[in-house]
């Protein structure tokens, strides 16, 4: 338990330390890099949609 907590608070520290920068840029202007993350988010999509169907069939 102690350690899922601390994993939490590293986040919410890490995200609020990002979000409240005024040094970072967000966006990315590479349209090679930007197509590549799309496709990797369609990936993970396509592999969670899988997964949740295959525990669909087998739990019903």
């Amino acid at each position: 338990m102690g350690l899922t907590a601390g994993g939490w608070a590293i986040g919410l520290v890490t995200t609020a330390v990002v979000a409240s920068s005024t040094f970072l840029t967000f966006g990315i202007h590479s349209r090679s890099a930007h197509l590549m993350l799309d496709t990797a988010d369609t990936c993970v999509a396509l592999l969670l949609t899988y997964l949740l169907w295959g525990r669909f069939r087998r739990t019903r």
